[in-house]
């Protein structure tokens, strides 16, 4: 049988085109270095192009390598959908799912539970990648695996397609490391931002705060200069360390630093609009019971972790 009519060897060139290497790849699916390079001259050989362009361990995909990868993809799933179709899969206890949330609370909030999870429910294989795009285009991305579930922000009205339940409110609190404060001294009201050096958030899936707004007034915001960050991690560390203030710091990641001092609030009180959490999955993907158990267990877990963040600081809300 020739290599390319083999899903095996796609499945292994699509894992070395998501992870960007061929070691990463290896991590994933379980073989060795030699198997997948022998895997990718094959299909090269006998496609008679390269997919790939190499640059020592660096690689990324040529022109017609992002074409086989969309169509791979394709495949893939349009395999994976006939079997489970074939097993019953509406109704069974296993098979995939493929759960997408913000890389800042995968790591904290999102694997641990996951793990308790497949302690109970050994036979579902769960697949947790970054929300890199706003809900719902997370669901319609077409170069990549068919996201089932997400965790992240939503708005407050139902999305055509797709079934939701809400887990809470997160507000987003201004911040500083006291080493800042005692620099560069504390602004009390949006207008004095202009004399210091904001560190801002501008990735997929959020935008900088423009303005900040209490008791009903909005002020903007202006910054005598200003770092930006894609990924809340980084805006964290860069306040801790007392590089500027942070206009909009969700709670949920400020927690550990406020009560550890290395972060204070500031501007008393005024803040940008707190955001609706949810958990979203596609009505196709609700069908399957896997799904609904999983999206049962993740919503008792995040409610639960929410309602105890609002009752340990209760002054961020309302």
């Amino acid at each position: 049988m020739s290599r390319t009519d083999d899903l095996a060897v796609w499945r292994i060139f699509c894992e070395v085109a998501r992870s960007g290497g061929v070691h990463a790849a290896c991590e994933t699916l379980n073989c060795e270095p030699s198997t997948v390079s022998r895997a990718l001259k094959a299909i090269e050989a006998e496609i008679g192009a390269p997919l790939f362009r190499r640059d020592g361990r660096n690689i990324r995909l040529t022109e017609l390598g992002r074409r086989a990868q969309v169509k791979a993809n394709e495949l893939l799933d349009a395999h994976q959908t006939m079997l489970q179709d074939l097993r019953g899969d509406r109704n069974a206890l296993s098979g995939t799912i493929r759960l997408a949330a913000h890389a800042g609370i995968s790591s904290i909030e999102i694997t641990p539970c996951l793990i308790e999870f497949r302690k109970v429910y050994p036979d579902i294989t769960l697949e947790l990648h970054d929300l890199s795009r706003l809900i719902p285009d997370i669901f319609l991305t077409p170069d990549g695996p068919q996201i089932d579930m997400t965790v992240g922000y939503g708005p407050d009205r139902p999305i055509e397609g797709l079934v939701s339940r809400h887990l809470g409110e997160m507000p987003f609190i201004c911040c500083a490391s006291p080493l800042y404060i005692r620099q560069h001294g504390e602004p009390h009201h949006p207008s004095e931002c202009i004399e210091h050096t904001g560190i801002l958030v501008n990735s997929p899936t959020r935008v900088a705060t423009k303005e900040l707004s209490r008791d009903g007034m909005s002020v903007p915001l202006h910054w005598k200069n200003s770092m930006t960050f894609k990924n809340l991690m980084a805006v964290r560390s860069a306040a801790a360390l007392g590089a500027g203030i942070v206009p909009d710091l969700p709670l949920f990641h400020a927690v550990e630093a406020l009560k550890s001092g290395q972060l204070v609030p500031v501007m008393n009180g005024w803040r940008c609009k707190s955001a609706s959490c949810f958990i979203f999955a596609t009505e196709e993907a609700y069908e399957k019971r896997r799904v609904r158990v999983l999206m049962d267990w993740l919503t008792e877990h995040e409610r639960r972790s929410l309602a105890k963040l609002r009752e340990d600081f209760p002054e961020f809300y309302g």
